[in-house]
Protein backbone atom coordinates (compact mmCIF):
# COMPACT_ATOMS: atom_id res chain seq x y z
CA UNK A 1 0.00 0.00 0.00
CA UNK A 2 1.23 3.48 -0.67
CA UNK A 3 1.00 5.74 2.61
CA UNK A 4 0.65 9.23 2.76
CA UNK A 5 1.29 11.50 5.70
CA UNK A 6 0.97 15.41 5.87
CA UNK A 7 4.19 16.14 7.40
CA UNK A 8 3.05 18.32 11.17
CA UNK A 9 1.39 14.72 11.15
CA UNK A 10 2.72 11.18 13.15
CA UNK A 11 0.12 9.13 11.18
CA UNK A 12 -0.65 8.83 7.32
CA UNK A 13 -3.47 10.48 6.43
CA UNK A 14 -4.47 8.21 3.59
CA UNK A 15 -3.66 5.18 2.29
CA UNK A 16 -4.45 3.48 -1.25
CA UNK A 17 -3.88 0.16 -2.38
CA UNK A 18 -1.25 -0.81 -5.43
CA UNK A 19 -0.88 -4.28 -5.91
CA UNK A 20 1.83 -4.16 -8.32
CA UNK A 21 4.15 -2.26 -5.57
CA UNK A 22 4.55 0.81 -7.73
CA UNK A 23 7.78 2.87 -7.41
CA UNK A 24 7.08 5.25 -9.31
CA UNK A 25 4.93 8.30 -8.69
CA UNK A 26 4.35 12.27 -8.78
CA UNK A 27 1.95 14.76 -7.23
CA UNK A 28 0.45 16.90 -9.46
CA UNK A 29 1.93 21.11 -9.28
CA UNK A 30 -1.32 22.06 -7.05
CA UNK A 31 -1.49 19.16 -4.73
CA UNK A 32 -4.55 17.98 -6.21
CA UNK A 33 -3.93 14.84 -7.86
CA UNK A 34 -1.07 12.03 -6.95
CA UNK A 35 -0.73 9.28 -9.87
CA UNK A 36 1.04 6.32 -9.98
CA UNK A 37 2.21 3.87 -12.43
CA UNK A 38 2.81 0.05 -12.67
CA UNK A 39 4.81 -2.46 -14.12
CA UNK A 40 1.86 -5.01 -14.46
CA UNK A 41 -1.23 -2.49 -14.86
CA UNK A 42 -2.17 0.78 -15.91
CA UNK A 43 -1.60 4.29 -14.36
CA UNK A 44 -4.04 5.16 -11.03
CA UNK A 45 -4.80 8.72 -10.65
CA UNK A 46 -5.85 9.73 -6.90
CA UNK A 47 -7.81 12.69 -5.74
CA UNK A 48 -6.34 14.08 -2.85
CA UNK A 49 -9.35 15.71 -1.78
CA UNK A 50 -11.21 12.70 -1.65
CA UNK A 51 -8.81 10.34 -0.60
CA UNK A 52 -9.56 8.03 -3.97
CA UNK A 53 -8.54 6.50 -6.71
CA UNK A 54 -11.05 8.15 -9.75
CA UNK A 55 -9.31 7.07 -12.70
CA UNK A 56 -7.42 4.79 -14.09
CA UNK A 57 -5.39 5.08 -17.75
CA UNK A 58 -4.50 2.21 -20.06
CA UNK A 59 -1.31 3.17 -21.59
CA UNK A 60 -0.90 0.08 -23.79
CA UNK A 61 2.65 -0.69 -21.84
CA UNK A 62 4.39 -1.34 -18.52
CA UNK A 63 5.47 1.93 -16.81
CA UNK A 64 8.77 2.94 -15.12
CA UNK A 65 8.26 6.53 -14.35
CA UNK A 66 6.13 9.36 -14.55
CA UNK A 67 6.70 13.03 -13.76
CA UNK A 68 3.37 15.80 -14.00
CA UNK A 69 3.62 18.76 -16.58
CA UNK A 70 3.75 22.15 -14.48
CA UNK A 71 0.69 23.51 -15.47
CA UNK A 72 -1.17 21.31 -18.24
CA UNK A 73 -3.44 18.54 -17.64
CA UNK A 74 -0.83 15.92 -19.28
CA UNK A 75 2.56 14.13 -17.72
CA UNK A 76 5.05 12.19 -19.13
CA UNK A 77 5.60 8.47 -18.90
CA UNK A 78 8.98 6.13 -19.87
CA UNK A 79 7.27 3.07 -20.53
CA UNK A 80 10.24 0.54 -21.78
CA UNK A 81 13.46 1.80 -21.31
CA UNK A 82 13.83 4.09 -24.28
CA UNK A 83 10.40 5.44 -25.14
CA UNK A 84 9.10 8.59 -23.66
CA UNK A 85 5.28 9.46 -23.92
CA UNK A 86 3.34 12.97 -23.29
CA UNK A 87 -0.45 11.52 -22.27
CA UNK A 88 -3.45 13.48 -21.40
CA UNK A 89 -4.38 12.46 -17.85
CA UNK A 90 -8.07 12.45 -18.92
CA UNK A 91 -7.79 10.29 -21.67
CA UNK A 92 -4.67 8.39 -21.64
CA UNK A 93 -4.26 9.91 -25.15
CA UNK A 94 -0.67 9.70 -26.34
CA UNK A 95 -0.08 13.59 -27.52
CA UNK A 96 3.56 12.69 -28.54
CA UNK A 97 6.25 10.09 -28.29
CA UNK A 98 9.92 9.77 -28.54
CA UNK A 99 12.71 7.72 -28.49
CA UNK A 100 16.19 8.21 -26.18
CA UNK A 101 19.10 5.63 -27.51
CA UNK A 102 20.82 6.05 -24.19
CA UNK A 103 18.00 4.36 -22.56
CA UNK A 104 15.52 6.39 -19.82
CA UNK A 105 16.32 6.72 -15.81
CA UNK A 106 14.34 9.62 -14.62
CA UNK A 107 13.03 12.62 -15.77
CA UNK A 108 12.11 16.64 -14.85
CA UNK A 109 9.97 19.37 -16.40
CA UNK A 110 11.69 22.56 -16.90
CA UNK A 111 8.90 25.24 -15.48
CA UNK A 112 7.41 26.80 -18.64
CA UNK A 113 6.46 22.78 -19.85
CA UNK A 114 8.15 23.09 -22.82
CA UNK A 115 11.08 21.14 -22.20
CA UNK A 116 11.34 17.65 -20.89
CA UNK A 117 14.86 16.86 -19.05
CA UNK A 118 15.77 13.05 -19.35
CA UNK A 119 18.43 10.84 -17.88
CA UNK A 120 19.84 8.20 -19.83
CA UNK A 121 21.35 5.06 -18.80
CA UNK A 122 24.65 6.32 -20.79
CA UNK A 123 24.77 8.97 -18.17
CA UNK A 124 24.30 11.70 -19.69
CA UNK A 125 21.58 14.14 -19.47
CA UNK A 126 19.28 14.83 -22.83
CA UNK A 127 16.96 17.89 -22.94
CA UNK A 128 13.87 17.55 -25.62
CA UNK A 129 11.41 19.38 -26.76
CA UNK A 130 8.21 18.08 -25.12
CA UNK A 131 5.59 18.18 -28.24
CA UNK A 132 7.74 17.54 -31.50
CA UNK A 133 9.98 15.35 -29.49
CA UNK A 134 13.45 16.79 -31.24
CA UNK A 135 16.59 17.32 -29.06
CA UNK A 136 17.77 20.34 -27.47
CA UNK A 137 21.08 19.89 -25.78
CA UNK A 138 22.62 16.55 -24.55
CA UNK A 139 24.59 17.57 -21.23
CA UNK A 140 27.53 14.96 -20.33
CA UNK A 141 29.74 15.44 -17.23
CA UNK A 142 29.00 12.91 -14.86
CA UNK A 143 30.93 9.62 -14.59
CA UNK A 144 28.66 7.80 -12.40
CA UNK A 145 24.95 6.73 -12.29
CA UNK A 146 22.15 7.24 -10.46
CA UNK A 147 21.61 10.51 -11.52
CA UNK A 148 18.93 12.51 -10.53
CA UNK A 149 18.12 15.91 -11.71
CA UNK A 150 15.51 19.64 -10.91
CA UNK A 151 15.21 22.65 -12.88
CA UNK A 152 14.74 25.75 -10.72
CA UNK A 153 12.11 27.61 -10.47
CA UNK A 154 13.34 30.17 -13.08
CA UNK A 155 14.21 28.05 -15.47
CA UNK A 156 17.70 28.60 -15.87
CA UNK A 157 19.23 26.55 -14.09
CA UNK A 158 19.12 22.55 -13.75
CA UNK A 159 20.83 21.25 -11.05
CA UNK A 160 21.53 17.08 -11.08
CA UNK A 161 23.86 14.87 -8.58
CA UNK A 162 25.23 11.34 -8.77
CA UNK A 163 25.74 7.80 -6.69
CA UNK A 164 29.73 9.61 -5.60
CA UNK A 165 27.24 13.08 -4.59
CA UNK A 166 28.80 15.31 -6.96
CA UNK A 167 26.48 18.03 -8.00
CA UNK A 168 26.38 20.08 -11.30
CA UNK A 169 24.55 22.91 -12.13
CA UNK A 170 23.72 23.73 -15.85
CA UNK A 171 22.63 26.15 -18.04
CA UNK A 172 19.74 24.93 -19.86
CA UNK A 173 19.62 27.22 -22.70
CA UNK A 174 23.11 26.86 -23.56
CA UNK A 175 23.95 23.21 -22.81
CA UNK A 176 27.11 24.24 -20.90
CA UNK A 177 27.90 23.55 -17.15
CA UNK A 178 28.46 26.36 -14.96
CA UNK A 179 29.48 24.88 -11.66
CA UNK A 180 30.35 21.72 -10.04
CA UNK A 181 31.14 20.77 -6.43
CA UNK A 182 31.66 17.58 -4.63
CA UNK A 183 28.81 18.32 -2.01
CA UNK A 184 27.83 14.58 -1.41
CA UNK A 185 24.07 15.03 -1.85
CA UNK A 186 21.20 13.39 -3.51
CA UNK A 187 17.70 14.36 -5.09
CA UNK A 188 18.85 18.04 -5.38
CA UNK A 189 15.72 20.46 -4.84
CA UNK A 190 15.99 24.40 -5.09
CA UNK A 191 13.91 26.76 -2.72
CA UNK A 192 10.73 28.55 -4.04
CA UNK A 193 13.05 31.71 -4.29
CA UNK A 194 16.01 29.91 -6.12
CA UNK A 195 18.25 31.04 -3.19
CA UNK A 196 19.05 27.55 -1.63
CA UNK A 197 19.40 24.11 -2.79
CA UNK A 198 18.52 20.92 -0.45
CA UNK A 199 19.71 17.50 -1.10
CA UNK A 200 19.88 14.08 0.98
CA UNK A 201 22.60 12.89 2.64
CA UNK A 202 24.02 9.31 2.07
CA UNK A 203 22.73 7.61 5.33
CA UNK A 204 20.12 9.92 6.02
Amino acid sequence: RIRMWKVDGAQPVLLVDDPSGSDNWDFSPDSRLFAFGSRQGPISIVDLFIGKVIRQLEVGSSVFGLAFHPYEPRFAIFVNPTTIRICDIESGHVLSEFSQAGGVDGMAWHPYGETLAAVGHDRKIHLWHAITGKPSWVLEGHNNGGIKLTFNNSGNLLASTDWNGTLRLWDPGTGQQVFQTQAGVHFPRFSSDDRLLAGQIDGD
